[in-house]
């Protein structure tokens, strides 16, 4: 079956959001707890595209997994080490953070 993704994509935005909900669980595979109509076109349209054109590359799949966000640096330097070590206390007299600015005082009409 030939998928025409410019013709899916454009028949989106006059989906109802059910209709939308109900497409989205079967590109996906899983349902959505989403209402949100814009979301659901714009994720139903890349899964669309990308499906189209034969998925996404092993490394981009790598990287959205979050596999390369776990792995430990493998040289890190001296410096770097011990400088997250201990942090630096503040220096005295300063503030440690940045004071909130004054609120104003909120009246209430009586009647």
């Amino acid at each position: 079956m030939a998928l025409n993704v410019g013709q899916m994509v454009s028949e989106l935005p006059r989906m109802t959001v059910t209709e939308l909900r109900r497409r989205y669980a079967e590109v996906f595979g899983e349902p959505t707890r989403t209402n949100h109509k814009d979301y659901l076109i714009r994720r139903i349209a890349w899964r669309a595209q990308a499906n189209a054109e034969g998925g996404l590359p092993e490394r981009v799949r790598r990287r959205a997994s979050g596999s390369t966000l776990n792995t430990p640096d493998p040289s890190p330097s001296p410096a770097s080490a011990t400088d997250t070590a201990r942090p630096h206390p503040p220096a005295p007299g300063l503030p440690t953070r940045v004071p909130d600015p004054p609120r104003r005082a909120r009246t209430r009409a009586c009647s």
